[in-house]
């Protein structure tokens, strides 16, 4: 993985609000792909499923 991925998904997993915009810019790029590619549709999923729980968490 690059070395610039790993720090953007760290900064994105301590930020609440850098993970709204990141689950914002899935949630669209998902509504492009979804019909096109299943894998890259189930892995989108599953980031965005990561993000809102790391959101729900830091609500409680």
């Amino acid at each position: 993985m690059d070395e610039d991925l790993i720090n953007h998904v760290l900064d994105i997993e301590n930020d609440p609000i850098k993970t709204s915009k990141s689950l914002i810019l899935k949630f669209k790029k998902f509504k492009k792909i979804k019909k096109k590619n299943e894998i890259e549709t189930e892995n989108l999923l599953s980031e965005m499923s990561n993000d809102v729980e790391y959101l729900l968490k830091g609500l409680k």
